[in-house]
């Protein structure tokens, strides 16, 4: 139903997919013809039912695609070329848990060696992880380093220079905010009128 993830990764284009129950795909453009990569088991992928492929980002090396749209369907998947290997949600490599009811992760960006995923839909799901190849560990979100408090709903939006990374959040009247780390700690720099902001 939707086109919701572009991503150019070793030279081909990917397309993430999905609105509906078993419509997460990917698809991959060679400049010349489409060939469906994932979705429905295809190449050690994610099952049918889940609903869509929200979000990409490539560290030159794997792709890493961000799927789901229902509770506890967030979860982050590695292409290395061959075959998908699912590294993140149901608590996998330490991620974010089942319990959590997790619906998107959002977006995806990797910057210096670590991957990070902003997450959510529903209130207290605004959560950022990072993945440092081997673990995942929270560190944005519920007030974890001096962060956002609970009750936002996504981290829509990710960006990176190489040593700062900026989280775009909110889903609710009043919530649309920015928010830097600086690898230790968080701050507020936009949104509420702060430093001459909406």
């Amino acid at each position: 139903e939707g086109v919701y993830a572009l991503n150019v990764h070793s030279g081909v284009l990917y397309a993430g997919l999905g609105a509906s129950a078993g419509d997460a795909e990917v698809w991959s453009w060679n400049g010349t013809s489409w060939t469906k990569m994932g979705g429905d088991s295809l190449n050690s992928g994610w099952t049918t039912g889940f609903e869509s492929v929200q979000s990409f980002t490539s560290d030159g090396t794997l792709l890493y695609a961000g799927i789901g749209n229902s509770a506890t369907d967030a979860e982050v998947w590695s292409w290395n070329g061959t075959n998908w290997s699912k590294i993140g949600g149901d608590g996998v490599n330490s991620s974010w848990a089942t319990a959590d009811n997790i619906e998107y992760v959002s977006t995806l960006r990797h910057s210096d060696g670590v991957l990070y995923a902003g997450l959510g839909s529903t209130a207290n799901d605004a959560d950022v992880w990072s993945w440092n190849g081997t673990t995942w560990t929270k560190i944005g979100g519920d007030g974890v380093n001096s962060s956002w408090p609970a009750g936002y709903e996504v981290v829509g939006s990710i960006a990176t220079d190489g040593s700062t990374v900026y989280a775009g959040l909110g889903n609710s009247n009043g919530d649309g905010e920015v928010w830097r780390w600086n690898g230790t700690a968080w701050s507020k720099i936009g949104g509420d009128s702060l430093n001459g902001s909406w």
